[in-house]
C-alpha cells in the first residue's frame, strides 16, 4: 500500500530533505509552501531524484485560518486519505531590539516617569 504524506514548509530545509528521502522511498509526498516559485522548485528536484514519484504542492499560509482550510479542503478533494502529516511549517523572526544609541533615551524615559 502506498502511503500518502503531507510536508508542510516543504520548500527547503528539513521539509525538503525529508520530502527527499520519502520520494525515494516510493511514498506519495504532498508538499506544502508559502511561495508557488518554491513549491515548483521543489517538486522539480523531487521529480529528478525520481522521476516516476508521485509528487503534488498546495500552496497555503497557514498563519491565515481561512487558507488552513482551503488546505484540508484542496487535499481532500483530491486524496482519498493522509497517512502521514508531518509539520514542519515554520517562520523564524528575529526579536525586536533596542538600537544601542536608543537606550539612554529609553533609560531616561523610565527615569522621567518615577520622578513625577
Amino acid at each position: 500500500m502506498n502511503k500518502t504524506i503531507l510536508i508542510t514548509g516543504a520548500t527547503d530545509g528539513i521539509g525538503l530533505a525529508c520530502a527527499k528521502s520519502l520520494v525515494l522511498q516510493g511514498y506519495t509526498v504532498l508538499l506544502h509552501g508559502r511561495s508557488e516559485e518554491k513549491l515548483a522548485a521543489a517538486k522539480a528536484q523531487l521529480l529528478t531524484l525520481m522521476p516516476d514519484a508521485t509528487v503534488d504542492t498546495f500552496l497555503a499560509d497557514l498563519s491565515l485560518l481561512q487558507n488552513v482550510a482551503t488546505l484540508a479542503d484542496n487535499i481532500i478533494a483530491k486524496y482519498k486519505s493522509l497517512d502521514v502529516l508531518i509539520n514542519n511549517a515554520g517562520v523564524y523572526v528575529m526579536p525586536n531590539t533596542v538600537p544601542m544609541k536608543h537606550w539612554i533615551f529609553v533609560l531616561w524615559l523610565i527615569l522621567l516617569h518615577h520622578i513625577c
